[in-house]
């Protein structure tokens, strides 16, 4: 409408859609002529953005899932273009000033701020829903209010609030800093800032990317020579062991490279100098130089060909030119979400082509060919002709991947047509046995396919492979031998192409891709190797309008697929009311497939969640009209190879022949809202199947209904269907308790014992369900139903210490109520005193007063104490009180550790008040020993559960990295600071000991491991115990040379630890 209106004086950005004019020319003269009325009209926008973005929709914060997130772009179809348009109309320091109180509202509330910057990082053009979904799980989270300031370049905003205290180094979810987000945005004015405000010019991101990074990666000289000017480090690696020259020069940023490469020069130049004396005789800080200049740098450019050229005085063109053709300069990606949102810069909207030229050293003969690949994914059509016409081979294959395949993965037609004009075959196929049609109908580019189809493609080519993550699936197809593979036509992937997206006609890209091969004469009745045409796939894709098209370029509706199945079979088993009745409208038939299911077995043997009750209601009805009455109650002989679901979480295939009617199908299939609609309209139940089965599956998704109507068919559990640990889903259980009571009362006919014993710790269902579910309701309805709550498992727990140790503080509370009220002697509950509230409040202290009477508070249950059961979860108020009713601190477990040693080792070993608790309150031995090593996945490399390990608290303190916990270890009497493990001095791994300060500085692999290896505290630690007497001699025989810029805050503390190597 827009373009109607503006009559070709705008035009859309095909990448964002938004609206700019068509010429810089109509841009200037608008602005020239009406520049009050233009100034006014970006303030409106400005304000209207932040004032929709501050909806109440937005409140609730961001959204925790790409469908809840697609729900609210739905509902509020503005927040795309203002989320990331808002600060772009903010044009002038006079604008943000005005703006500020909104602007203020929106950064400074953490709901607001959050939800709008996850729609303004959300790729809506992503065609994949797996891509999709990665992307919003790795998109950045938790930015502060400086981050918005920094990322719309918002100067003002961001002097207030540094000056108000923010940090100008906090971290996003991803580690992006708000300098992070300046340097990406090329934000000068707010980089200034930040960089004057104190930022770390050196944090690095998830992906080790340091602000310098960014500025290189965009050419950016002027932001990279102010950072590097400020003291940004240009020898920082990423994950890849990438640095910021070797992204300049993949770039082909050459006004970047040349000062990154005097940096170069210099360092190299230095370390040269520097290298002629000995290390002994260098300061810290020369030595400390001399490892940065002569190892990093030396190892970054090693590559054959790279050193020679960085030696050279005056670097030309064609030596940037040479650099770049080596081939080891291509962007690495393995980010989604950065992959998505910030490589666009680089690659263009397929940035997610596969790497070509990573393979070393190309022969003479094939290295222009193989760059063609890496042209193509530069978007440099320019190179692309230039290494055509140096001898290119625009067939040559990579990986079985031709150039045309890979311009396939282009929406920008001019890289297949540059292949085309100069011979490229369109009849090659890849690994994945696709032409190169195959690949651009798959990633839906009209015009790439357009253009392949105009240089005769043929549109009528079968795939001979597995099919793609871009359009359904068939999960009920039968398996082929993989030489035939799927055999689909380029028409049968555009009809099942997957897109919620909309061109400016509102025609779907599917439905255009599909209008465009039927005009290139495809052939609408062509079959794949299942027997399904074009149509089905149409209709399995729930596309009316494709739908129509095919019809109307003469699909044929009586076709069927290898199973016999017809069009009208895969309307009701597919899709949904409005496409069954599109089906028969335009003439479906309601026939019996070859295996003699009609249209009814094939609705019920499909879930409907999707669709709402009403729907299903008139699908039932219209069928049957169809298909007349009787046919709702037709037995079906199934196949063998039927799903058969044998336990909660396993299934198996069937081996021999099942009969089903439409009834029994739903059931099988847990279909609960067809199954009740079809009994209630008469439809008969048969079948052959297992009625303990279909009777298990009632029962563990708590359906009442279900379950009285087979148990009034002689059904019963059988004990092979269940386990008695998981006869019910702990979420149905949550969601519909109503239903638990009315299970339970048909116990008797299930022939379930209630109190029976499961195979896991003899735990019974009370046991079981007690440890998942908090709900006073449900534990009553076991509880009524005769369930035992003094029954104890195998490790001594009952379900009120079980409730009691998982936190169910309802379920406990119910479960006391039953104990006052039914007194068993000789338990512990016996000695309950009475309560005196009705709430939970005082129930944990009336158990520890219980157990402390019964003299069973200290007994190791569940292989621990009580007490350690707290501990480990650093509940520091019941460990108060379980220490004030006698709780013993000092029992160990059966592996020799006590609650200060799991104070120490749990939540990375900052459990601080808890294990002063235990100390000052317990009378905890500060200095006592474990026997062997723990289970648990928080741990150095190479020590497993029950190796030996005399480890003390100061060795776990250390471990983790709690300075703290240090600090509090070695103010108590006792403690030895170069008390041993029992692990040997030469060990593989520091972090097995033997002394805890070899322990604190252990730089091997560490599982979990709170903060990094060398770390601040890591190192404060070390020179705390050093101070307290610790022994250094051999401490720091592991450490390697380049591990000296860890030290930068601690260089006496380096110095010593090498004087003492040994």
């Amino acid at each position: 409408m827009l373009l109607k209106v503006c009559v070709g004086l705008v035009a859309e950005n095909p990448k964002d859609g938004t609206i700019g004019m068509v010429h810089t020319s109509a841009y200037e003269f608008f602005r020239s002529h009406y520049s009050t009325e233009y100034t006014s009209i970006q303030m409106d926008i400005a304000k209207t953005s932040l004032l929709y973005l501050s909806s109440r929709e937005m409140m609730a914060g961001p959204c925790e899932s790409l469908e809840e997130l697609d729900n609210r772009l739905k509902k509020l179809p503005f927040l795309p273009y203002a989320a990331r348009h808002w600060g772009r109309h903010v044009e002038t320091a006079h604008f943000e000033e005005q703006l500020s109180s909104l602007i203020m509202a929106l950064v400074d509330d953490e709901a607001l701020r959050s939800s709008s910057f996850q729609i303004l990082q959300y790729r809506h053009e992503l065609k994949s829903r797996s891509v999709a979904e990665a992307s919003f799980e790795m998109t950045p989270r938790n930015q502060q209010a400086l981050h918005i300031a920094a990322y719309w370049d918002l100067e003002k905003t961001a002097l207030n609030l540094l000056a108000r205290g923010d940090d100008p180094s906090a971290a996003d979810s991803q580690k992006w800093t708000p300098l992070h987000w300046a340097s990406s945005n090329s934000n000068m004015a707010v980089i200034k800032v930040l960089i004057d405000g104190g930022a770390d010019l050196n944090a690095t991101d998830s992906q080790g990317w340091t602000p310098l990074f960014w500025t290189a990666f965009n050419g950016d000289a002027g932001a990279l020579r102010q950072l590097l000017e400020s003291g940004a480090n240009h020898l920082v690696r990423d994950i890849s062991g990438w640095t910021t020259l070797k992204y300049a020069i993949s770039r082909r940023h050459f006004n970047v490279v040349q000062p990154l490469i005097e940096h170069y020069k210099s360092c190299l130049a230095q370390a040269k100098q520097d290298s002629e004396n000995p290390n002994s005789e260098l300061s810290f800080e020369q030595e400390r130089e001399y490892v940065q200049a002569s190892i990093e740098i030396a190892a970054d450019v090693k590559r054959a060909g790279v050193p020679s050229l960085l030696s050279k005085p005056d670097m030309a063109l064609e030596d940037y030119d040479k650099l770049w053709s080596l081939g080891h300069f291509d962007r690495t990606l393995n980010n989604i979400w950065r992959l998505a949102d910030k490589a666009e810069r680089a690659n263009g909207a397929a940035s997610y082509l596969k790497n070509y030229s990573w393979q070393p050293s190309p022969s003479a003969d094939n290295w222009k060919s193989r760059l063609l690949h890496v042209a193509i994914k530069a978007a440099q059509p320019l190179v692309l002709k230039l290494l055509i016409e140096l001898g290119a081979d625009v067939n040559f294959t990579v990986g079985r991947r031709t150039p045309l395949h890979t311009a396939a993965f282009r929406k920008d037609p001019q890289f297949a047509e540059i292949l085309l004009q100069h011979g490229a075959d369109t009849s090659l196929r890849n690994h994945l046995g696709h032409t190169a049609l195959h690949s651009a109908v798959i990633n839906g580019f009209h015009d790439t396919a357009a253009m392949l189809l105009e240089w005769n493609a043929d549109p009528d080519a079968k795939t001979k492979s597995k099919p793609s993550d871009r359009w359904d699936d068939w999960s009920d197809d039968e398996e082929l031998p993989e030489e035939k593979g799927v055999q689909r036509t380029p028409l049968m992937l555009a009809c099942g192409l997957k897109s919620s997206e909309q061109d400016a006609k509102d025609q779907s890209p599917a439905s255009r891709m599909v209008e465009l091969l039927l005009a290139s004469h495809a052939d609408v009745n062509l079959k794949d190797h299942g027997g399904k045409t074009c149509l089905f796939y149409a209709i399995r894709s729930r596309r009316p309008e494709i739908v129509k098209q095919t019809i109307d370029a003469g699909a044929d509706l009586q076709a069927i697929d290898r199973r016999g199945r017809n069009a009208l079979h895969y309307a009701v088993r597919y899709s949904n009311l409005e496409m069954v009745k599109t089906v028969m409208d335009a003439g479906g038939d309601a026939t019996i497939d070859k295996q003699g299911a009609n249209a009814f077995h094939h609705f019920a043997d499909r879930d409907r969640k999707e669709l709402q009750t009403e729907e299903i209601e008139a699908m039932i009805d219209l069928l049957a009209e169809r298909c007349g009455p009787g046919a709702m109650s037709a037995d079906w002989t199934a196949p063998p190879g039927q799903r058969m679901r044998t336990q909660p979480n396993s299934t198996t295939l069937t081996s021999i022949d099942y009969v089903f009617t439409p009834l029994s199908l739903a059931l099988k299939g847990t279909h609960w809202r067809t199954f009740e609609l079809l009994e209630a309209r008469g439809a008969k139940f048969n079948t052959t199947y297992p009625l303990d089965h279909l009777l298990f599956l009632a029962v563990f998704e708590l359906q009442p209904r279900a379950t009285r109507f087979l148990l009034d068919r002689g059904a019963w559990l059988s004990p092979e269907t269940y386990s008695i640990g998981y006869i019910f889903d702990s979420d149905r259980l949550s969601e519909s308790p109503e239903d638990l009571a009315l299970i339970l009362n048909e116990l008797p006919r299930l022939k379930v014992d209630i109190n029976a014993e499961g195979d896991y710790c003899n735990r019974t269902m009370l046991l079981s369900i007690v440890q998942r579910v908090d709900s006073e309701q449900i534990t009553q309805s076991f509880l009524d139903a005769g369930a035992d709550p003094f029954k104890t498992d195998t490790v001594g727990l009952d379900a009120f210490l079980h409730a009691l140790i998982n936190g169910r503080s309802k379920t406990l509370h119910c479960l006391l109520q039953y104990a006052d009220s039914h007194r068993q002697e000789g338990h512990w509950t016996a000695h309950l005193s009475p309560p005196t509230s009705t709430d939970t409040s005082e129930d944990f202290e009336r158990v520890c007063s219980a157990l402390e009477r019964h003299g069973s508070l200290n007994e190791v249950k569940g292989d621990l104490p009580l007490l350690h059961q707290f501990v480990q979860r650093n509940d520091l108020d019941k460990v108060q009180r379980l220490l004030a009713h006698g709780a013993d601190p000092e029992i160990p477990d059966k592996r020799g550790w006590r609650p200060l040693h799991f104070a120490f080792d749990r939540g990375g070993g900052h459990n601080i008040d808890v294990a002063r608790t235990l100390i000052e309150a317990g009378g905890a031995d500060a200095h006592a020993a474990t026997a062997t090593w723990r289970e648990g996945y928080t741990k150095p490399s190479g020590l497993y559960a029950g190796d030996r390990w005399a480890g003390r608290p100061l060795h776990l303190a250390a471990m983790h990295g709690s300075v703290a916990g240090v600090e509090l270890l070695l103010a108590q009497q006792g403690v030895d600071v170069n008390a041993s493990t029992g692990v040997e001095v030469d060990s593989n791994n520091a972090g097995h000991g033997p002394t805890a300060l070899r322990i604190a500085l252990d730089t091997g692999l560490f599982y979990a491991r709170s903060g990094r290896e060398l770390d601040d505290d890591r190192l404060r630690i070390a020179q705390m115990l050093i101070d307290r007497g610790a022994r250094v001699e051999g401490a720091a025989d592991h450490l390697v040379d380049d591990d000296i810029l860890r030290f930068e805050k601690y260089p006496v503390l380096w110095k010593t630890l090498r004087s003492k190597a040994t």
